[in-house]
């Protein structure tokens, strides 16, 4: 039965196109069914619930790092969606890390895998950054927190045909080159960015 138990480290949040983020300590899925009452006199002196909307929120804390921040700070302040991955990692080396540079970035276990493959614990949807905290304590690292609140279904990935844009294959040696945060207009499309579009960590447009 042990084999079965994930351990927490393997387990987290990925951006968009399926890259870690940097330093993370903690992640946490939540999700939560709204009911509503149904109460009827057939119902006698019991109470009747039904379902009416599920909703679901990815928090991350993290170790503060520029790049991973900025990345966060412009994609909440374009104010869309973004896509968000769940999953268990790829990589499985015990003697390998991303700190000392065996690895770019930690990568989803579904990378690479095909259609017929891929049906493992990794889901994926569209969510807003409702809530982007930095801590700083004298004497101790800074640290941020992230959230993520979900926009629409939270599903389990069965093809990897199903992500658009897709995601980059394994083993990519152009990590810092990609977009970390693709954004969403409300009917699901894919954002590009504008001209009018300046990120307010860098003052430059942003890249889709």
């Amino acid at each position: 039965m042990a084999k079965n138990i994930v351990k927490g480290d393997d387990l987290m949040l990925f951006d968009s196109y399926g890259a870690s983020i940097a330093y993370a300590t903690s992640h946490q899925l939540t999700l939560n069914a709204d009911t509503v009452d149904v109460n009827s006199k057939d119902h006698g002196i019991y109470g009747g619930r039904e379902v009416n909307k599920i909703n679901w929120e990815i928090t991350t804390e993290n170790l503060y790092s520029v790049k991973a921040w900025n990345d966060l700070f412009d994609a909440m302040m374009l104010r869309k969606p973004v896509r968000v991955l769940w999953g268990c990692k790829k990589e499985t080396s015990k003697d390998k890390t991303v700190v000392n540079d065996d690895y770019e970035n930690w990568t989803p276990y579904f990378l690479g895998l095909t259609p017929s493959d891929a049906k493992v614990a990794a889901y994926y949807g569209t969510a807003y950054i409702t809530s982007l905290t930095a801590n700083a304590n004298t004497g101790e690292n800074a640290t941020f927190s992230a959230t993520f609140s979900g926009n629409g279904k939270f599903k389990m990935l069965t093809d990897v045909t199903e992500l658009s844009p897709a995601i980059p294959a394994p083993n990519s040696n152009d990590w810092e080159n990609i977009p970390t945060w693709q954004a969403y207009n409300l009917d699901g499309s894919t954002y590009m960015a504008s001209a009018d579009d300046v990120e307010p960590s860098t003052g430059t447009t942003t890249t889709p």
